[in-house]
């Protein structure tokens, strides 16, 4: 294949040469061959394809969009009108729509030459039987005499239909690309805009995850399709040709079928503006639907162990069929229209050829008749694709307003980003002369920066609309204020909202200094503000009123949410994060933040992936990650949302004391750390002290608010257990306390026992081979099997086939009808006198077949739109269903992006586009089916033909089918990880924006779009091939059959009548081929969502059925009995439980500790058979577990997770997931969670919103509601993993009290990260390395100088044991029995 242009020399992996080969194979795609024969013996994969030249990446398509879109919003405000996405996408893709929109125009012209030379085939075949034979005599042929042969008007044909098709696909092609440079460009912006979203605010139902999925895929896919049929404008005035040729055929006969044209069109026209309004409201509930799935997905841990599976598969089918109600509304206007669109030519053809005669009084003859039909037929095709068109710019519209909506919500970025050494803004709400405001606004869209004073700061005063943004009343200034060179940040009369719209701050008069170098605690209650307060120094609330004032160049910063954020890479990226490996510095890191034990027992040490969400990692583990990171970059302002509580005492202390105080300190880096570990206060220059107003209530040094205020001091000292002289001596013991736990807690990673360390291995431990947890996208290979077919059909109920049967009908009765047209006109030019005579029975039989075809039709539309409801139902439900229940181990291993994937994007395809494809390809089957039994009635010799004709596109099919469709597979793959990087990038927008990763994730999405975009291009350009071929040899098959028929003219006595019908039915043949082969392709293509659907809906799940159905009251006792058991993750892994003999009586308080790791969860998690008890039972009051359904088991336990989670709705609906509690219950459970009073102060009560995430509340609250849900429960066996982590230390105090007196009669087993939540238990378990190591009263293992427990107490928070105050005598008896007379005392 000759090059005409040298490949870009940077990029030798570009294979995708559209713009490098030379014209003829640019213009018919030759170079793809190459590729589609590549395909034809092996199946395709990613790396055949390449990367595509510069042009079509996402980066320079979105450079254009902003630059285009810049100039709208200028244009738009000059204007003083609504910024518009149309008008920007216009301004980008004009050049290339408008020229080869004139070449479509163009290409069109020549669909009129079709009728003009059949009328003169029909005179020419007329001629040869009329004429008499005359004596041969030699002469020049003139030009009229050659272009009235038949033979050379069929080879017109053929050129005609050559050059039409060739501008038809050239001008298609265009589009395509252009198409997908709009779309790469509307994602990037999406994301981009998603960059800037609040994390913590409301975001006023325009920025959850469903719905920027949906932007993402439904929205930029329906924008992509509306503009590949942008050229359908062109129909219509060819279609007014059309006209303007019926009326010089059949005279004012054409005028009366026109008025069928003129009643019907407005039909058409009506029913398309219906789709899109059904279309938007299907998108809307499409939103919902998908938001609701995410959470499900995201939570699916929780679900489970609740047994909520079906109540949120309910509430996510209630929304699916409330979307498939308007698409199924949708569809049947889209049926009405299809049957305008399929009657008005037939009752056209009815009336026109019915008053011919009357009204010229002429008989109707071949010559009239067909061309006429020819003409019609331009009618069909205006009416079936202008609805198509109508319907689909419709939805892309729609699409646009929905884009142009979020794309134009008030950014809501953090406005403190640099740019250089300067300040992009300052702001201030008084008054200011046109001048400074005219000044500011350069700066604010990209001008002139403000220049720092001196001093090098500047101030960032008092915004009421944007976060830190001025509203488009306010007026913007630079206000240089001189602070002093050791403050980082500066607070002054501060009021911070979550958003521009609350009324009441959620911060109020915040008066603070944070210095350079400092350590600065903040503590308070839970839900008092002490968040909020980091938010709002990273930009993430919106400030109301004073200022707030940074130094510039502006500090960079890092930040650890409460709720760890991790990605789904190795545990070495997520610690790096994009910065480059000093390997001393990193080990350093590592050591601070104790995960060298956790490492080393990786299958692939730091290099292996702990997968998405760190599924593999346990809270803690996830937590010292996020530390790790913050440690490790080098940021010069740490923010710290209490990290700590998530940690084991010991590894709390080291964390503390390596990383907060070793590394940040001694390097001078400026630490703020919310906490509740309040043993740590000491260490800080300064405690900020939060009440519950969102006010700072003290502020100073430690030693100095003791002294202010002594109750503080009393609670803190009640909270923390000690007493400041007994610091010393527990301080003297650590190391050596430490050792004795390093000893001791020696434990083995069973995460990721899948792949077992081994020898041999560890060669290539610098691979990362071994260390990969997350399972590649499975892809089919070869052909879409029958099964899958089968499944569609039996998922429609069998309607499916009888709309098939019924499509057959309807091409017969078009067959018949058209014959007895035939018949009608030969009998006009037979019997020319007598046509009025017999004008009657023709017309009568002509309108009888007609009507029939109509009504069978229309019979066959519902039937169609029924089979497509029922499927779209069934298939999503058994999706659902079925993912819904299968094992945890699952989710693990695949990327929420890849399932949510199937259940937008697929289900997007299956609603949206595979029953029109079904539609399309059994009409065109069909169709060419009785095509060829016409032209063989006619014309027998063209069975050679026929079969000739079969065997190459059977061969042509089979080339390119085994190509497309793994593009297809491949194409869909590639979707997965942008929409993962979209779900892993709004969980962690806080962190991502606090830390300046924008750009680096940025990157990443182009770098994953770019991909998704090689596929689908070279998917559409297959395509383009394909179909250009066909339809060159349809022109083909048409001039064969027109030959095959004039033979037989010559041969025999075959009319003209019969003659023009083969070649009216061979060239819709040849349309019809192209069709076909088209449509069968999509339908493969489509069918493989079909395929990964239904791959969902088969895997196998958890075993939900059960042997025996245990009594209502069940458990009554409580007892809890594990018997040898042994538990795995699967069953081909290793055991991570060994040999598990306990007993948990009745009513019994039983705590379970142990290092990260050593098994407290997986025991745990076995009660609710989450994982594959291979050996042993567990039994409950004395029933099998395993012999219990599923449901039935997790309905009758209760438990409280470590990371607590709520769900979008209301407070009732997440108390009471099932609606069964009163309001007294509901209310007795807050008051018993500690959360009555702010729950009643809320705007609603019980009914008040709870976001995405629960992200209106605190942590702390959060988790606090789970405890008043599990209170709900009335369970008999209540399971708590760390209930109060993220609580403060009084507030802990307070529910350790109630959970003692609330839980009184119930059997409660605690997961303990703080030893202080489990000392009032009544027996403790002590693992170690999946195997119960101590199981006993906490008196005797206080007792017992060797055990584990004992070192793990006297370890906890720092080497302070928090203690209840009933056991602290107790304790300091007991620690004072042993022979080491270390431990003297555990004051009151």
């Amino acid at each position: 294949m000759p090059i005409t242009r040298h490949k870009e020399e940077s990029n030798r992996n570009m294979k995708f040469l559209q713009s490098y080969a030379s014209f003829p194979s640019s213009m018919l795609h030759l170079w793809i061959t190459e590729l589609l024969r590549l395909g034809y013996k092996k199946p395709l994969t990613l790396e055949d394809l390449g990367c595509l030249p510069e042009e079509h990446l996402v980066a320079p398509n979105h450079q254009k969009l902003k630059e285009a879109m810049l100039e709208e919003m200028n244009t738009a405000s000059e204007a003083g009108r609504k910024p518009s996405l149309l008008k920007v996408v216009c301004r980008i893709s004009w050049r290339v729509v408008l020229p080869y929109g004139l070449l479509r125009g163009f290409g069109e012209l020549f669909v009129l030459v079709t009728p003009f030379a059949l009328s003169g085939i029909i005179t020419y075949v007329d001629a040869l039987e009329t004429q008499l034979p005359q004596k041969e005599t030699f002469h020049f042929i003139s030009l009229h005499e050659f272009f009235t042969n038949g033979f050379v008007l069929l080879a017109v044909i053929f050129v005609a239909n050559v050059i039409e098709r060739f501008c038809l696909w050239t001008a298609q092609y265009m589009l395509i690309v252009e198409s997908v440079h709009i779309r790469t460009a509307l994602q990037a912006a999406v994301y981009e805009k998603s960059l800037q979203l609040s994390s913590l605010a409301d975001s006023k139902g325009q920025a959850n995850l469903g719905q920027i999925t949906n932007y993402m895929s439904s929205d930029a896919t329906n924008i992509l399709m509306a503009i590949q049929m942008v050229h359908f404008v062109i129909i219509p005035p060819l279609t007014l040709a059309a006209l303007l040729l019926l009326f010089n055929t059949l005279g004012i006969s054409a005028a009366c079928g026109m008025i069928i044209c003129v009643i019907l069109f407005p039909v058409i026209v009506i029913s398309s503006k219906k789709i899109s309004v059904f279309q938007k409201k299907a998108m809307v509930y499409s939103d919902e639907r998908v938001k609701h799935i995410h959470q499900l997905l995201k939570e699916i841990k929780l679900v489970k162990l609740n047994a909520w599976e079906e109540l949120f598969c309910q509430v996510i089918e209630r929304q699916r069929m409330k979307e498939v109600q308007q698409i199924c509304y949708k569809n049947l206007v889209f049926a009405v229209a299809g049957l305008c669109s399929n009657a008005t030519p037939i009752l056209m053809t009815i009336v026109s050829f019915g008053t011919y005669t009357l009204f010229n009084g002429k008989p109707l003859t071949p010559e009239i008749a067909f061309p006429s039909l020819a003409l019609f037929s331009l009618f069909d095709r205006f009416l079936f694709m202008v609805p198509v068109g109508l319907s689909t710019t419709a939805t892309g519209y729609v699409s646009i307003k929905r884009l142009q909506n979020f794309l134009l919500t008030p950014d809501t970025k953090n406005a403190l980003s640099t740019d250089g050494d300067t300040l992009e803004i300052s702001r201030t709400t008084s008054k200011v002369d046109q001048d400074t405001s005219s000044t500011s606004n350069q700066n604010v869209n990209g001008g002139n920066h403000i220049k720092p004073a001196a001093n090098g700061y500047i101030e960032l005063k008092q915004v009421t609309s944007e976060r830190y943004h001025t509203s488009e009343n306010e007026t913007t200034s630079a206000t240089v204020q001189t602070i002093d060179d050791s403050v980082m940040v500066q607070l002054v009369d501060c009021n911070f909202s979550w958003n521009n719209e609350d009324a009441e701050p959620v911060l109020r008069n915040i008066n603070a200094e944070i210095k350079k170098g400092d350590l600065t605690m903040i503590v308070g209650p839970v839900g008092s503000g002490k968040s909020a307060l980091l938010g709002s120094i990273l930009g993430e609330m919106f400030l109301t009123s004073g200022k707030i004032t940074f130094p510039c160049p502006k500090p960079s910063m890092a930040f650890v949410a409460q709720r760890p954020w991790i990605q789904n890479a190795t545990l070495r990226d997520n610690v790096l994060c994009g910065l480059e490996l000093d390997t001393q510095r990193y080990n350093a890191v590592i050591t601070s933040c104790a995960l060298g034990p956790d490492i080393d027992l990786l299958p692939d040490g730091d290099l292996t992936e702990i997968g998405e969400r760190g599924i593999t990692l346990s809270g803690g583990q996830k937590q010292r990650v996020n530390v790790a990171r913050a440690i490790y970059s080098k940021a010069q302002l740490i923010l710290l949302d209490d990290p700590l509580s998530a940690l084991d005492g010991h590894v709390s202390s080291q964390v503390f004391e390596s990383g907060i105080m070793g590394l940040l300190r001694k390097n001078n880096r400026t630490v703020v750390l919310v906490t509740n570990q309040l043993q740590y206060l000491k260490h800080a220059d300064k405690v900020v002290v939060f009440k519950n107003t969102g006010e700072i209530y003290h502020q100073g040094s430690y030693s100095m608010i003791i002294k202010e205020d002594e109750t503080l001091l009393k609670q803190w000292s009640e909270s923390m257990g000690y007493s400041k002289a007994e610091l010393n001596t527990l301080e003297m013991e650590r190391a050596e306390l430490q050792q004795q736990v390093a000893q001791q807690l020696q434990y083995q990673e069973y995460a990721n026992q899948e792949r077992k360390v081994q020898t041999e291995g560890m060669l290539n431990r610098q691979t990362g081979e071994r260390g990969v947890l997350v399972k590649k996208e499975e892809m089919a290979r070869g052909s879409v099997v029958l099964p899958v077919y089968s499944y569609l059909v039996h998922a429609s109920g069998w309607s499916l086939a009888v709309f098939i049967v019924g499509f057959g009908v309807v091409q017969a009765l078009y067959l018949g009808k058209d014959f007895w047209l035939a018949e009608w006109s030969e009998e006009g030019e037979r019997h020319p006198n007598e046509a009025i005579d017999h004008l009657a029975y023709f017309i009568g039989g002509y309108a009888g077949i007609s009507l029939a075809t109509i009504l069978v039709f229309v019979a066959s539309q519902f039937i169609h739109t029924f089979a497509a409801f029922t499927c779209e139902i069934t298939l999503h439900k058994a999706m659902l269903g079925n993912v819904s229940k299968l094992p945890l181990r699952f989710f693990d291993t695949n990327p929420l992006g890849r399932i949510l994937n199937r259940f937008s994007n697929d289900m997007n395809l299956i609603d949206m586009k595979l029953f029109r494809t079904i539609d399309g390809s059994v009409y065109s089957m069909w169709r060419i089916i009785f095509c060829f039994i016409a032209i063989i009635i006619v014309a027998p010799v063209f069975c050679i033909v026929a079969v000739a004709v079969g065997i190459v596109y059977f061969f042509i099919q089979r080339f390119y089918l085994k190509s497309s469709r793994e593009l297809q597979r491949i194409e869909n793959v590639c979707k997965s990880p942008v929409y993962a990087h979209f779900s892993e990038t709004l969980d962690g927008l806080s962190t991502i924006r606090a830390f300046g990763f924008q750009k680096r994730f940025f990157n990443t999405l182009f770098q994953r779009i770019d991909i998704h975009s090689t596929a689908y291009l070279y998917l559409r350009t297959a395509s383009v091939w394909l179909n250009f071929r066909l339809d060159l040899m349809g022109a083909g098959v048409v001039l064969l059959a027109g030959l095959s028929t004039m033979l037989g003219v010559v041969t025999s006595d075959l009319s003209p009548a019969l003659v023009a019908l083969a070649i009216v039915y061979a060239q819709r043949a040849a349309g019809g081929f192209g069709y076909l082969i088209t449509w069968l392709s999509n339908l493969e293509i489509q069918m493989n969502s079909v395929e990964r659907v239904k791959h969902y809906a088969l895997l196998p799940t958890e075993q939900y059925d059960g042997i025996i159905k245990p009594p209502s009251d069940w458990p009554k006792e409580g007892v809890i009995k594990f018997e040898d058991v042994t538990v795995k993750y699967a069953d081909d892994l290793d055991p991570v439980l060994n040999r598990i003999n306990l007993q948990f009586n009745s009513q019994e308080k039983i705590g379970i500790c142990g290092r990260t790791g050593s098994g407290k969860s997986s025991l745990v998690l076995a009660l609710f058979r989450c994982n594959v008890i291979s050996k042993g039972c567990i039994y409950i009051d004395d029933i099998n577990t395993s012999d219990v359904p599923l449901t039935t088991l997790r309905r009758q336990l209760a438990i409280i997770p470590q990371d607590p989670s709520l769900f979008t709705g209301t407070i009732r609906r997440n108390l009471d997931p099932e609606g069964t509690k009163s309001d007294a219950e509901l209310w007795h459970a807050l008051d018993i969670a500690q959360l009555k009073s702010p729950v009643a102060e809320l705007k609603g009560g019980l009914d008040a919103v709870v976001t995405e995430g629960g992200e209106n509340f605190s942590v702390g609250q959060r988790q606090l509601f789970c405890l008043a849900r599990a209170f709900l429960r009335k369970s008999r066996i209540l399971i708590m993993d760390e209930a109060t982590a993220s609580v403060d230390t009084e507030t802990a105090k307070v529910l350790q009290d109630t959970l003692t007196s609330a839980f009184v009669d119930r059997t409660v087993v605690t997961i303990a990260h703080r030893v202080s939540s489990i000392m009032e238990c009544d027996r403790i378990v002590v693992m170690k390395e999946g195997k119960v190591a101590e199981f006993d009263t906490p008196e005797k293992l206080l007792a017992d100088q060797n055990s584990i427990f004992r070192s793990i107490v006297l370890a906890n928070e720092g080497g302070v044991v928090t203690l209840p105050s009933e056991h602290k005598t107790f304790c300091r008896k007991r620690l004072n029995n042993g022979s080491n007379k270390g431990y003297k005392t555990f004051s009151e």
